[in-house]
């Protein structure tokens, strides 16, 4: 699965007076991870492994080159990167901090003993990779819980 994802161009200055040179963007993608919840009544998906990272993407879309498995949740966030006034400057990651009918969790994730995993789950965009073939579902669509 090579999904495009698109996003919004970054507006240094909507004027257009601030000197902005090289705006590039950064992409990274997580693998979703289960969790059920305290009552194993909901599944919960929160960012785990990053899987995908690219940087200096050009323009506001972007194949993603590698592979992703079918039928997995992900979790995605972009920033923007350019120069204002000969300085490099570099946004903060995108995202929500909660998108109705998705299960976001708190970040914070234990992956052992005074570790903590990625913060990315508060707030990069959840999405799901489809079947393989074509007109079959896939069995656990996670934006229905």
């Amino acid at each position: 699965m090579h999904p495009t994802l698109r996003w919004q161009p970054y507006l240094v200055d909507p004027s257009g007076a601030a000197q902005v040179e090289d705006l590039t963007y950064d992409l990274v993608i997580f693998r979703g991870e289960a969790s059920a919840s305290h009552e194993r009544t909901e599944l919960y998906y929160y960012a785990g492994e990053e899987v995908y990272r690219r940087q200096g993407i050009v323009g506001t879309e972007h194949r993603v080159e590698q592979g992703l498995d079918p039928c997995s949740v992900y979790y995605w966030s972009v920033r923007a990167r350019f120069r204002l006034h000969g300085w490099p400057r570099v946004t903060a990651w995108s995202g929500v901090y909660q998108q109705p009918g998705y299960r976001i969790v708190p970040w914070a994730r234990r992956t052992s003993p005074g570790s903590i995993a990625s913060p990315f789950s508060s707030y990069a965009f959840p999405f799901q990779t489809g079947a393989v073939a074509e007109g079959a579902s896939c069995e656990d669509d996670f934006t229905q819980n």
